[in-house]
């Protein structure tokens, strides 16, 4: 929400969050990382101003006030139906998150609005998504019996550096290889099974 409301860095020095944030509005992609109202406890503040406080369900109001109209539309018609029935695939899944970075949780904009950088509060997450989104698949998912999952958390690892940290890239490796080495052990033993009865 902070991108959309007065822009984010990204952590680059000298980057004024207000000149990048057009650009950070105009990519679609970015409201894939809105909080899902299905998933948010609906009490929770997400922004909090001078005015009015922002819940999980507000998202199209909060959108509007921030003076960006044209994402409540693509928010409404495209996003909010797929995130409210994130339907599982029936494939083998695996998510690796990085948990125990602060991550933003709820903004505090004072009277100068939305044009400067609020008070953040942090909660748990990867630096970029906060803990309950990342868990979202896994909290849909979990009473699907043809639904495989394993969600495996990396500590202390952020949503940029999962590609770089050397033990979250050992992890990767490793499920990566453990996943191989199933499918050709079942890939082997379909082809004993056709051998043996020909």
């Amino acid at each position: 929400m902070l991108t959309f409301a007065s822009g984010y860095s990204l952590g680059v020095p000298l980057v004024d969050p207000l000149a990048v944030r057009e650009e950070q509005r105009s990519s679609e992609s970015n409201l894939w990382l809105l909080p899902s109202p299905k998933l948010f406890d609906p009490t929770k503040p997400l922004v909090i101003t001078q005015n009015t406080t922002y819940f999980p369900r507000d998202i199209p109001r909060f959108l509007e006030d921030i003076g960006f109209s044209q994402g409540v539309q693509p928010y409404n018609s495209r996003i909010l139906p797929l995130i409210e029935k994130l339907v599982a695939p029936e494939v083998p899944i695996t998510c690796m998150i990085g948990t125990g970075v602060k991550t933003p949780d709820t903004l505090f904009y004072g009277r100068d609005g939305f044009d400067t950088q609020p008070e953040i509060i942090y909660g748990d997450g990867d630096g970029t998504v906060n803990l309950m989104s990342l868990l979202a698949v896994e909290t849909e998912w979990s009473g699907n019996k043809n639904q495989v999952l394993k969600v495996i958390k990396i500590p202390q690892v952020s949503h940029t550096s999962i590609l770089q940290d050397e033990v979250a890239l050992k992890q990767i490796t490793k499920e990566v290889h453990d996943i191989n080495v199933n499918a050709l052990r079942t890939v082997s033993m379909n082809i004993q099974n056709r051998v043996s009865t020909l």
